[in-house]
């Protein structure tokens, strides 16, 4: 398996997201796990886990946010291919105190960690339904972007098996489908508590969401200002300063392969 190096630290803290480990094919991480990271509320000396972590992008750059919180993190992935990159992230950032890597399934998180055992889950789930949007030819890529291993109501079932009482969840998903992660959370006895829009421009319908929710929490639901990732003038466009002031992260160029 070849994985792109990461750099050394503390070049890889300094210069985070640029130089993650990541597999050469499947699913690279975007703004929408930058964003999240971000949108997360941890508190001094909380346990995290970071479900569906990928390449470890959530919980490294929740570590960075909170680096004198004294929090940990633990994330939890079922691709061998994903497991290999965020341990070696672990390692490059020098975090392997804070954050630990499991491997396994969402539907079976019993075999790996204790119930109740965290007071925040932060998750990037899947967004499709397969047949429902476009497949990709890489079928790591189609794992991670379609609900093929896990569907959203398993994803925020493993939250909630995860949370302690009063727990809270953390998530971003297409905001075309708010009502359906609604409904995943109130399954699980997830209640929606905070709600922030995405866009990418002014005058445009949000695309993503930030959802926080709270286990066994009270009714009551705050919709924050929209966020606006760019702004445009003459032709151009560049990200908001907006966008850099949430997330000061958006500032590396995440399209582009990172080496």
């Amino acid at each position: 398996m070849n994985l792109t190096v990461a750099s050394p630290v503390p070049a890889a803290r300094d210069f985070f997201p640029r130089g993650l480990c990541q597999p050469d094919k499947g699913f690279r991480f975007s703004t929408d796990a930058l964003l999240l990271a971000c949108f997360a509320d941890i508190k001094r000396g909380e346990i995290v886990v970071d479900l569906g972590t990928g390449c470890g992008v959530v919980g490294l750059g929740v570590l960075l946010r909170n680096s004198d919180l004294g929090i940990r993190i633990k994330g939890i992935d079922v691709e061998d291919e994903m497991v290999h990159a965020a341990r070696a992230n672990v390692r490059a950032l020098e975090y392997d105190g804070q954050m630990e890597i499991f491997q396994g399934d969402v539907r079976d998180l019993g075999r790996i960690i204790p119930s109740a055992c965290a007071d925040v889950v932060v998750c990037n789930p899947p967004y499709r339904q397969p047949g429902r949007g476009k497949s990709c030819a890489d079928a790591l890529k189609t794992r991670a972007r379609f609900e093929v291993r896990a569907t959203l109501p398993e994803f925020v079932a493993g939250a909630g098996f995860m949370l302690k009482n009063r727990g809270r969840i953390y998530l971003v998903y297409l905001a075309e489908q708010l009502d359906l992660l609604f409904a995943a959370m109130q399954a699980s006895q997830m209640v929606p508590k905070r709600v922030l829009p995405v866009h990418a421009r002014p005058g445009e319908p949000a695309r993503l969401v930030l959802v926080e929710g709270r286990k066994n929490g009270g009714q009551s639901l705050v919709m924050d200002s929209p966020l606006f990732l760019y702004q445009c003038a003459e032709h151009q466009t560049w990200l908001s300063s907006q966008a850099l002031a949430f997330c000061p992260f958006l500032g590396c160029n995440v399209g582009n392969k990172c080496t």
